[in-house]
């Protein structure tokens, strides 16, 4: 089971996690210039030659994505933002499985219209090292690390929350009729719940073993790519 991972440096954690899974994972790590032309491009490219999409952990996204301005967002990366919503799209026309990991929680949610909590306290590390709380997961109590300052506010299309933590964060979606699954927290380097979450990722992935062929990355056509924002 192949599955590509974009992200931003090398994913360490996240390639050992997937190995242990059973998966084959390809990391594609985000150009220094990108644009949505060739964004589409190549995740059509990735989609077409993977079983499933990683969207891991890492800086903000550009809050103009879901229609704020910058109010507490931090380290973004546009040409991140661009590939990965490409990819999302791409692997999604495909109903291909895809699994996000803190932003790429954030990710999917922006993608499939919801919106964000750009800065807000508790749930993130503390002296640099992760955090911990519980969240209601599975009809059980279960602990996990936190290292976040974003989070869902407005519940994407078609998502339904599958993990909430004790303040009502919502920490894991899933989607109503799509291969789609994210965890606000990070089980590649939280033991006790890493196995779970990626094996459960891999039943999933095993359920839509004959994805359609073909499809077009059109998030980019959504009037996005036209605002001059974007390109700045």
């Amino acid at each position: 089971m192949t599955i590509a991972v974009i992200a931003a440096q090398a994913p360490v954690n996240y390639i050992a996690a997937l190995g242990r899974a059973g998966f084959v994972p390809k990391t594609y790590i985000v150009p220094d210039k990108l644009s949505w032309h060739e964004a589409g491009r190549t995740a059509r490219e990735i989609a077409d030659s993977h079983d499933a999409l990683l969207l891991p952990g890492g800086g903000d996204m550009r809050p103009e994505f879901y229609g704020q301005e910058l109010n507490g967002s931090r380290d973004i990366n546009l040409n991140r933002d661009i590939l990965e919503l490409c990819a999302l799209d791409a692997f999604i026309a495909r109903r291909k499985p895809v699994l996000g990991i803190c932003r790429g929680l954030q990710t999917i949610n922006v993608y499939f219209g919801g919106t964000l909590f750009q800065d807000m306290n508790g749930h993130g590390q503390i002296d640099g090292n992760d955090s911990f709380h519980t969240v209601e997961w599975g009809g059980k109590q279960t602990e996990v690390n936190s290292a976040h300052h974003q989070a869902i506010d407005s519940l994407g299309n078609g998502l339904f929350m599958t993990a909430v933590s004790g303040d009502g964060i919502i920490e894991a979606v899933a989607h109503e009729s799509l291969p789609v699954a994210a965890y606000q927290w990070h089980p590649e380097r939280h033991s006790p719940t890493c196995e779970t979450v990626f094996d459960r990722f891999m039943g999933l992935c095993k359920q839509y073993t004959t994805p359609l062929l073909g499809g077009s990355c059109d998030y980019a056509l959504r009037g996005l790519c036209e605002a001059d924002i974007f390109m700045n």
